[in-house]
């Protein structure tokens, strides 16, 4: 059939229009005789051009609506004769699945145009309504929707993969009769709700799926809708996405039509009975979609499941529930009591968030409260001024009232309760008090009252104490809030006030300590100053501005005369690091965008560079590894040492006596402090160079082209001399932040050109160092050219000219940077779309940098080459092993998608892999240094597509023959590279016809199997495999099995390889009879022959072997055998580590793990034993031990058991046996108190624990240690509380109960999350919690606990603990310590401070716990309480003192927050009430 012309076309659509035109037209009278509707149906049906589709659905749709309507007006009496023959005669069958109807919809719903997906969708809706109203004829002997139901059974068999079978579902769900609706129809689509594809149709028939099932005859309806859906809303088992498509799809349609369903989903997600998972993470958000819809209240939400979510261990699900307390669609609701209570609970709960990203998720959940609170005020004001009665109601005023009072509260307790605490751990804390109190002010600091009442002086000075913080994420929260501050700040209202004379002189102070904390708070503080006091205050001609620097320059250049007179003491006593750098923040304030403040500025900026030359001069004698007029090799010529450390021995020799000897001088204060000082120098000297050029371009009078030139080629200079990472990384950034500005201005665009020739230049003339990775040579080009395309294609170029190996001209040294620079240069991220452009030269000129003979070229060739190969083909989103599964390996490039790209490189490799490999006459490659297996790396990392056939049947070939190379990693590669090359179908074949006992040696039948095997994991479908060529592959399996059992000639790594390959044959086909039986004989006899003399590769076969056994035949009796003593350590090693997938392990495995985890063999590996500990323990994974084997093992646990583990760990020096010990102990001891709590090895094991456990808990002990603890005590949890719910009496002796709480304690508080979760999850099963707690909450359980245990039993041991908790007296000499020092010295001489062990844990926290714990005891004054009064009188007279001291040493002005004193002075008056307040019981 001819396709009809234009012309023709043109007029189907105007006979199309027409028709549908007088369709629509048309009244029902006249369409009774059916002639219109029979005509339009002919054209409806009709097979008509693409270009006439869309009106011809048109017409559909104006036909089926008036079929309508002509149907309503019939009522309940049939259709005319003529219209219902026409509808069951012509319409029907157009519906069937090949119809013509059903093929115009389908082609449509699927079209790419959006018009014709929803017309033809208008149609189909169109037509589901007609039938729905259509009569049913007295002669049909079915319903007379059956008219749809073939197109919707059909839709339901094609799956839902197909947008348009989406469609024709969600339409006709609700049409056809119920019967008709397939019984697996809902499953499917649950299981898909995890799909972002169609999710909203998808979604959409779910829910009618699911409200189909509320026509059961069950008496709680709304519960058997939901329960389907109840195993999809575990976070734990499904993805992020179902939980989104049901609370953004699926929930809000159910709880509209169905309102009372949202009420039995909570009830069933808040209630973890029933054997049901825990499904509280996914109560809060359907809560919360609740409370937003306005089908509840947060009022009406149990309060028991509330509580649990605002205290639930996962941050996420507490984060969601502060989301839901906060979020009520009511915004004045939010300023009623409970609901205030209720936010204030939560932030309590979130105050301390170790991830970033829930820190972020808590302010932006804290901006959005705050934002509603602001509404629900300007909704009360208004309400007010609104209102006729000039009194407002006692309502809004006691909810203004509630709004003050939440304020204050935020600010005094949470904010300044944080802040006070902002040097002490742990920082989170203080991070999420800023995080808010920046959230607060940017919601509320219009208001100049609130703005007041946030920058009061007490809490300006807390802010300007975040300066002295560690963290400096802590020091930029509280600058950027500072920043907002009135000027001038409170307290600080000018600089002769006695606050801002005691931060300068803090500062100054500070600059000569070698530490940078101190210095970059010294620094900050002067920055402030500066902005708030003197920039503020200025007039246009900077002059106090400009006063204010040259002060601070002043005292650099008094600093630097006594460095140039005195190097070595001058470094070490002040250093020229903190001034530099205090200065180049000033500089950074300034503004110079108009002449006047660029005349003003000039000479300073000119002096500051004069003296960043001086302190140049003055460091280089260490920094700078290339001597005074000579460089590279003469400087080893001339006898100058090549290394800092050297250098700085030199220079401190002069400060040594005749009988000092180099062991006995530290040179770390030096060097460190000539490379900061280097470092902050050119960070200076960039700055002042940029700052005029950023911001007055072409108009900038400062500096002259020639002063450009000469600060550029300082920053070559520095770049080429310094080898210290850490200095020329900084360096690097402040030179590309010159070109950057130097590109923005035309006349000076030659001196980037005049840069680069210099860098390409002193490429080749080999005086710099290749060590070290080039050092900074590759920074300095990559500052030069990133991101500009021009320059890149000029360097790049030159520089694979100067790397090929072929090229005579150059050095190996200019070789080596080349390479160095190309991988910087490329891999730098501004590169990343310019990269393909580069991609094949420099890939194949590291290649050929394999035919090098040297080491170095060809070391430097390989790191590029998989760098950039890395880069080009791993897949995003993948781990590192991206061939560990299926999905993993599906996410690889095809090799026609990469092919496209980079079209030269797979030619290429096909042509090397042809030139060198094997032949009669020459068994290895030409070059030595081959780099075969680099390039199969290559071949493996992509898939085979369709579209790739050319490419691949070339690969094919040229892979093939290195499946017999005669190295295995060789063998391995390539077998994983071919079976990359081949398609499913193609892999059946090549599985059923490969050769395997006619290979002509081992290597090739390795290299089979290998291939084989890699087909099998990653290639072959399982659904593909036929009987037919099961059996195929099933006899070659077979005779190669055969082969090697009869006569092993093939060695035992060809034996690894048929093991191996036979169990992913059974992971992909399912398990066969014929070759399990007699693979599972091999692996036997291969572990007879490994308990032999060794061989090479019998481990490896073992293994396979062992595995094999394990996989498919799991016995007692396998797992004993190999868990005897002839059987090897990786033998026993596979059965312990799958003794986990077990569902139950019986008492004689039991028996001989004990053996193994008591070392009761003398041959014992410490790493088997390890594992057998760790198996009893379940520290790791739990092993399922069968209770009947328990009891088996009663005698030998009892008698001797826990004897022989505490023996284990208290006698062996392993440390990973020591922690692999202690946890099992704890089980052994946890199972025979449960038997005998009174046998002599369990009070063994009892004092063991009690001895042990508080040293493996100490913040001073490893993290592995510190969790063996945790994993101990877990198992004695059912014993530590005895006065709990769940216990009434403790088995445990109160010296021993005492111990263990100590190490409860510390652990509750641990500086590692995993523990701190493990010891609160012990808490809350001890309480009687259906579920885990946050951390905050145990240790609130932990304390009511223990104050109830201490009050019920008047313990001394516990009381005296208690009160050493409360005194903490390593505290308070830290902070005694810190006030006495402040004055006597310049500061902390220690360049790097020794880091807290634990900087979670506050010790003041505790003394604040303990002292109200001691207080609420009821007991006699007693010489303990008179002690604490005493300690507490005496601590305020050394505090009197010492503050008294410091204060006249600083000339009488008040401390500085800045300082160390000042931060212990805020905090011993709390230690002393703390104290008075315990003895006050």
């Amino acid at each position: 059939m001819l396709a009809p012309s234009s012309m023709e076309s043109a007029a189907l659509v105007k006979e199309l229009a027409r028709c549908r035109k007088e369709v629509a037209k048309a009244k029902p009278s006249e369409l009774q005789d059916g002639l219109l509707l029979a005509r339009a149906t002919d054209l409806g049906v009709a097979q008509l051009p693409p270009e006439a589709q869309l009106e011809q659905l048109s017409l559909l749709l104006s036909l089926f609506r008036q079929l309508r309507a002509l149907s309503a007006t019939t009522g309940d009496a049939l259709l005319p004769k003529p219209v219902q023959d026409l509808v069951y005669g012509r319409i029907a069958p157009a519906f069937i699945p090949t119809g013509a109807i059903a093929a115009l919809l389908l082609a449509h719903l699927d079209h790419p145009n959006k018009p014709n997906q929803l017309r033809a969708a208008d149609v189909l809706g169109a037509a589901a309504r007609f039938v729905g109203d259509l009569p049913i004829p007295n002669t049909s002997t079915s319903s007379h929707t059956n008219l749809l139901v073939p197109l919707f059974q059909a839709a339901c068999q094609a799956g839902a993969s197909r947008r348009a079978n989406l469609v024709i579902i969600n339409t006709l769900v609700d049409v056809v009769p119920a019967q008709a609706i397939p019984d697996g129809l809902l499953d499917s689509f649950l299981d898909f709700l995890g799909s972002s594809d169609s999710a909203n149709l998808r979604s959409t028939i779910t829910t009618s799926l699911l409200s189909k099932r509320r026509n059961s005859d069950s008496l709680d309806v709304d519960r058997t809708m939901l329960e389907p859906l109840l195993p999809y809303l575990d976070p734990s088992r499904n993805s992020p996405t179902v939980m989104v498509n049901l609370t953004r799809y699926v929930f809000p349609a159910l709880f509209k039509s169905y309102p009372s369903s949202l009420s039995c989903l909570l009830n069933l997600l808040g209630d973890p009975g029933d054997g049901r998972d825990d499904l509280l993470p996914a109560w809060v958000p359907v809560a919360s979609l609740g409370v937003s819809l306005g089908h509840v209240s947060v009022r009406d939400l149990p309060s028991s499941s509330l509580r649990e979510a605002m205290t639930h261990q996962d941050p996420q699900v507490r984060l969601r529930a502060y989301e839901l307390v906060t979020g009520c669609k009511d915004v004045v609701q939010l300023l009623d009591t409970d609901m205030i209570e209720l936010a204030k609970g939560a932030l309590c709960q979130n105050a301390v968030l170790p991830s970033s990203g829930c820190r972020t998720d808590f302010a932006s959940a804290t901006f959005a409260y705050f934002n509603r609170l602001a509404q629900a005020t300007i909704a009360i004001h208004r309400a007010q001024r609104n209102s006729a009665d000039a009194s407002s109601p006692a309502t809004e005023c006691e909810q203004l009232r509630n709004l003050a009072k939440l304020r204050n509260w935020f600010l005094t307790d949470l904010v300044d309760g944080a802040l006070q605490n902002v040097r002490r751990p742990p920082v989170v804390r203080s991070l999420l008090a800023l995080n808010h109190l920046g959230v607060f002010l940017d919601t509320f600091g219009l208001d100049p009252s609130v703005k007041a009442a946030i920058f009061t002086e007490d809490r300006v000075a807390l802010l300007l104490s975040c300066q002295a913080s560690e963290f400096s994420e802590v020091r930029s929260r509280a600058r950027s809030i500072l920043a907002s501050a009135p000027t001038p700040l409170p307290g600080y209202q000018d600089l002769s006030s006695p606050a801002s004379q005691a931060l300068l002189r803090s500062a100054f102070s500070a600059f000569a300590t070698p530490r940078k904390t101190e210095n970059e708070a010294a620094t900050s503080a002067l920055c402030i100053l500066f902005e708030k006091l003197v920039l503020a205050s200025d007039d246009s001609s900077h002059g106090g501005a400009v006063r204010f620097v040259d002060g601070v320059v002043n005292r650099l250049e008094d600093v630097l005369k006594r460095v140039e007179t005195e190097f070595a003491s001058g470094m070490e006593d002040v250093g020229l690091h903190g001034l530099v750098a205090a200065i180049r923040a000033l500089v950074g304030c300034l503004d110079l965008t108009s002449e006047t403040a660029q005349s003003n500025w000039k000479a300073t900026f000119h002096r500051l560079h004069g003296i960043v030359l001086r302190v140049w001069s003055v460091t280089r004698a260490v920094v700078s590894l290339a001597p005074s007029g000579s460089t590279g090799q003469d400087a080893v010529a001339a006898g100058v040492p090549a290394h800092e450390i050297a250098r700085a021995y030199e220079a401190l020799a002069p400060m040594m006596d005749e009988d000092d000897d180099f062991g006995s001088v530290d040179p770390t204060r030096l060097i460190s402090g000539c490379w900061r000082a280097t470092k902050e120098a050119s960070e200076l000297l960039s700055t002042i160079a940029t700052l005029p050029l950023t911001q007055a371009a072409s108009n900038q009078t400062v500096w002259t082209k020639e002063d450009i030139d000469s600060i550029g080629r300082q920053h070559l200079q520095w770049l080429h001399e310094i080898r210290h990472r850490g200095t020329f990384s900084k360096v690097a950034i402040s030179f590309a932040k010159l070109v950057e500005a130097v590109k923005r201005d035309s006349s000076l665009g030659d001196l980037i050109d005049a840069w680069l020739e210099h860098e390409l230049l002193a490429i080749t003339n080999d005086t710099l160092s290749t060590t070290r990775r080039s050092a900074a040579l590759p920074f300095s080009v990559l500052s030069i050219v990133a991101a500009d395309k021009v320059l890149l294609d000029r360097t790049v170029d030159k520089l694979i000219e100067l790397g090929h190996v072929h090229n005579a001209q150059t050095s190996d040294t200019t070789k080596v940077h080349a390479f160095n620079i190309l991988k910087i240069v490329l891999l730098d991220a501004r590169q990343t779309k310019l990269l393909p452009r580069y991609f094949e030269k420099a890939v194949m000129t590291a290649v050929d940098a394999f035919a090098s003979p040297n080491w170095n070229v060809r070391n430097v060739g390989l790191i590029l080459f998989s760098t950039l190969v890395h880069r080009s083909l791993t897949p995003a989103r993948v781990g590192q092993d991206m061939y560990a599964s299926r999905l993993s390996l599906s996410s690889r490039q095809t090799f026609a998608s990469w092919h496209s790209r980079y079209p030269r490189i797979l030619p290429f490799v096909t042509d090397y892999l042809n030139a060198h490999r094997r032949t009669a006459g020459r068994d290895i490659a030409d070059n030595k240094h081959s780099p075969l297996f680099p390039i199969l790396i290559i071949v493996r990392g992509l898939q085979y597509s369709e579209d790739g056939e050319t490419v691949q049947d070339g690969l094919k070939s040229a892979v093939r023959p290195y499946l017999g190379s005669p190295e295995w990693q060789i063998r391995q590669v390539a077998a994983q590279a071919l079976s990359s090359l081949i398609s499913p179908v193609e892999a059946i074949k090549e599985a059923s016809n490969i050769k395997l006992i006619s290979t002509p040696g081992s290597n090739e039948l390795h290299g089979n199997l290998l291939f084989l095997g890699y087909l099998f994991r990653s290639v072959i479908i399982a659904e593909d495999l036929t009987a037919e060529s099961k059996s195929a592959i099933e006899a070659k399996l077979s005779e190669c099995i055969d082969l090697q059992s009869q006569k092993p000639a093939h060695g035992p790594l060809v034996t690894h390889g048929l093991l191996w390959c036979i169990q992913g044959y059974t992971e992909c086909a399912g398990p066969t009879s014929s070759v399990v039986q007699k693979a599972l004989q091999l692996a036997d006899r291969a572990l007879a022959r490994c308990s032999g003399v060794p061989r090479p590769g019998a481990g490896l076969a073992g293994a396979a072997a062992a595995d094999l056994l394990l996989s498919q035949k799991p016995t007692t009796e396998t797992a004993l055998r190999l868990l005897n003593e002839t059987s090897s350590e990786d033998d026993k090693l596979a059965v312990l580590a799958r003794l986990s997938e077990w569902s139950e392990v019986d008492g004689d495995v039991l028996a001989r793990v004990l053996e193994l985890a008591t070392g009761t063999t003398a041959t014992m590996a410490e790493a088997v034993q390890v594992a057998a500990l760790d198996a009893l323990s379940g520290a790791d994974v739990v092993v399922n031990w069968a209770e009947q084997g328990l009891v088996q093992t009663k005698h030998t646990l009892c008698a001797t058991g826990v004897r022989r583990i505490g023996e284990v760990y208290e006698r062996t020096r392993c440390t990973p046996l020591k922690e692999a010990a202690l946890p099992a102990l704890g089980w052994a001891v946890a199972r025979v108190l449960g038997w005998a709590q009174n046998e002599p090895d369990v009070q063994q094991g009892l004092s063991w624990l009690a001895d042990y456990l508080p040293i493996a808990s100490h913040e001073d002990q490893s993290q592995p240690a510190r969790l063996s603890a945790v994993y101990a005590l877990r198992h004695l949890s059912p014993y530590l509380f005895p006065e709990s719910q769940s216990q009434t009496s403790s088995a445990l002796p109160p010296p021993t109960l005492l111990a263990l709480h100590q190490t409860l304690h510390c652990l509750l508080q641990d500086d590692d999350e995993s523990i701190r979760l493990v010891a609160s999850d012990i808490v809350s099963r001890v309480s009687g919690l259906p579920r885990s707690t946050s951390q905050t909450r145990a240790v609130e359980l932990w304390w009511a606990w223990t104050g109830s245990h201490v009050q019920a039993t008047a313990d001394k041991a516990w009381t005296a603990w208690m009160e050493s908790l409360c005194l903490d007296e390593t505290g308070y000499a830290e902070d005694l310590e810190s006030i006495q020092r402040h004055g006597a010295s310049d500061g902390s001489d220690e360049l790097f401070e020794v880091e807290r062990p634990n900087l979670f844990r506050d010790t003041l926290e505790d003394a604040s716990n303990a002292s109200r714990l001691l207080a609420r005891l009821h007991r006699p004054s007693g010489e303990s309480v008179v002690l604490v009064a005493q300690a507490a009188h005496g601590r305020e007279t050394e505090f009197d003192r010492a503050l008294q001291g410091a204060v006249a040493r600083n000339d009488g002005l008040p401390l500085s927050p800045i300082d160390d004193a000042w931060d212990a002075a805020l905090r011993l008056p709390r230690r002393i009430r703390l104290m008075r307040e315990a003895s006050a019981s």
